[in-house]
């Protein structure tokens, strides 16, 4: 009796130091994707991959991604985590998308995980442990000899602290910020279509016509129009009618002010010159007389341009100029006669292509 219960209790000893031996095994912990799949057994991949990496150096967690649950996934995801120093690394592995036999699938992907995880645990943990590259060394600075002709120089004194808290509070040049780029420089020949209306104090006090120019650049700052255009107006005195006609030619020379991507202003000094038509007519009947006088002016301007889309823009300027030619014209015996200001407002608008 005694000798049956003491061989019960070596047993009993045995089973309890196997399961302790076993409890105390590093082991790998592989975590699944939840999921049923159709293409791989997952229970006995679990099983493979436990036994194949079974041993002293086991204790590492693998988790397999989800792209076992998807039939038409080509990649595998692996992330394996040190037990130890809790690095992770990642990597992936192809696996077949036209899979008949999911236990072979299983024993396959066994394999190549057991095959990678080893080297995953071990890559993650040298690039944790391996130590910083230590920066080259300064050489020290040469110090040439005194010259005997050279005066001494006395030693630069060393920075209180409150100096050196007023240096490390100013910006460096480093820190200072950029300059903002300038605007993109876009100054091709540009062609021009618009209305014009001139105003002056005295009759005829209006005028409109049709103004065509075709302008060019010389650099970034300064440019240079040329306009044609023909005006009309028409005054009431009592004798009668008398329509004015002007044809002239105009240039003006111009400085940009300020430009941006939208926004060009530019002033400049116009000058302008041509024919002035004079053609009357009597209330009574006579017939209609026509005069030619010359007509120059010298003035003023500001052109403001206003992108709008590229190429195109809207020119918008006024100018104010003195009559030099054409300011008294006699049209008709009668004395009916223009009489035009010595000052004149010219107000334009445009559209502006560029060439």
């Amino acid at each position: 009796m005694v000798h049956r219960a003491l061989s019960v209790g070596a047993i009993l000893a045995m089973l309890w130091l196997t399961s302790a031996s076993a409890r105390a095994q590093p082991r790998v912990d592989v975590r699944l994707p939840d999921c049923t799949s159709t293409r791989v057994d997952l229970a006995l991949l679990r099983e493979l991959v436990e036994i194949e990496l079974a041993g002293p150096d086991a204790s590492f967690e693998i988790t397999i991604g989800d792209a076992l649950c998807d039939a038409t996934s080509t990649t595998l995801e692996l992330v394996v985590r040190d037990g130890a120093t809790g690095t992770t690394g990642h990597d992936a592995i192809a696996i077949a998308t036209d899979t008949s036999d999911p236990r072979a699938e299983a024993r396959a992907l066994a394999l190549a995980i057991a095959e990678r995880a080893p080297r995953m645990r071990r890559d993650a943990v040298e690039a944790v442990e391996a130590p910083a590259p230590e920066p080259p060394p300064v050489p020290a600075p040469r110090v040439e000899p005194a010259s005997d002709l050279a005066p001494p120089t006395a030693p630069s004194p060393s920075p209180s602290p409150s100096d050196s808290d007023s240096l490390s509070d100013s910006p460096s040049l480093s820190d200072s910020p950029s300059p903002s780029p300038s605007p993109s420089l876009h100054l091709p020949p540009t062609l021009g279509l618009g209305l014009l209306g001139r105003l002056a104090p005295v009759l005829p006090s209006w005028a409109v016509g049709l103004r065509l120019d075709l302008g060019a650049h010389f650099d970034p700052t300064w440019s240079l129009r040329g306009e044609v255009f023909s005006t009309w107006s028409r005054t009431m005195p009592s004798e009668g009618q008398v329509d004015a006609v002007v044809i002239a030619a105009a240039g003006v020379l111009g400085a940009s002010l300020y430009r941006d991507a939208v926004v060009d202003l530019v002033p400049g000094v116009r000058a302008e010159g041509g024919v002035l038509l004079a053609i009357g007519t009597l209330s009574g009947g006579a017939p209609s007389r026509t005069t030619a006088h010359a007509w120059a002016t010298l003035g003023l301007e500001l052109d403001v341009l206003l992108t709008l889309t590229d190429g195109i823009a809207l020119a918008l300027d006024v100018a104010a100029s003195g009559v030099l030619a054409g300011t008294r014209i006699a049209s008709i015996p009668s004395g009916t006669q223009i009489d035009l200001s010595l000052v004149v407002i010219d107000l334009g608008a445009a559209i502006r292509i560029a060439l």
